[in-house]
């Protein structure tokens, strides 16, 4: 089922001035709990509103308007995965068998090892904001072969990360993440040091919150 979460009635009311509550604020202009929903992942925002017809809440501009999906549990991924684990024991074996029987002939592997560890992009620097302050616990990820790789900023700001390429296909595409900023996106197709990686304070904004489902009509005749 597609969704989209979208701010039916914006208010104007300062989040900073707001005494805090259990779930983030409380609206003495309203009288209601204003929810902070700006760190919480799609799921998350999902089973809120189902249980709340409408939310008072803080959001990312970024959540709004965007279209969501749920999932509906299934087997079949756990089957899968249990089809691909055996065949995986299945390669694992036979691969062992065929490096034994290598060593025995006096195969010398060091000279492929030597060569896969050249295969790899290190990118370190360090993540600031607008002025120039390190923004600690910012999550750098990339996707390579469908696995994902990923480390997080340190108390500086500073980060360091090592991945895997192919000779045809050098290009490393790092993306940088961090609650209330604007999401980062840089490539690189070679090693990189003290790179300096800035990120820009994403809109916030204040209202009740909904969630609209996406019939296969709207799909089709939205503007």
């Amino acid at each position: 089922m597609k969704y989209k979460i979208l701010l039916s009635n914006p208010c104007q009311q300062e989040w900073s001035k707001m005494k805090a509550s259990d779930k983030g604020k409380f609206c003495e202009k309203c009288q209601k709990k204003v929810h902070d929903l700006t760190k919480y992942s799609e799921t998350q925002l999902h089973n809120t509103l189902k249980k709340n017809e409408k939310v008072c809440g803080k959001l990312r501009l970024s959540q709004i308007n965007k279209e969501y999906k749920t999932s509906t549990k299934s087997f079949f991924p756990y089957f899968k995965a249990l089809t691909g684990l055996t065949a995986f024991l299945s390669i694992f074996s036979s691969v062992t068998a065929q490096v034994d029987k290598k060593e025995k002939k006096g195969f010398n592997t060091s000279t492929i090892e030597e060569k896969e560890k050249k295969n790899f992009i290190k990118i370190s620097g360090q993540v600031v904001n607008i002025n120039n302050s390190p923004l600690p616990g910012v999550t750098i990820v990339t996707e390579k072969e469908k696995k994902s790789l990923g480390v997080i900023s340190d108390l500086n700001g500073f980060f360091s990360i090592e991945v895997p390429v192919k000779e045809n296909n050098k290009e490393v595409i790092l993306s940088f993440q961090y609650i209330g900023f604007k999401y980062n996106e840089l490539i690189f197709t070679k090693n990189a040091s003290n790179i300096k990686v800035e990120m820009e304070e994403e809109v916030i904004l204040l209202g009740d919150v909904v969630c609209r489902k996406q019939n296969i009509f709207n799909r089709i005749f939205r503007k």
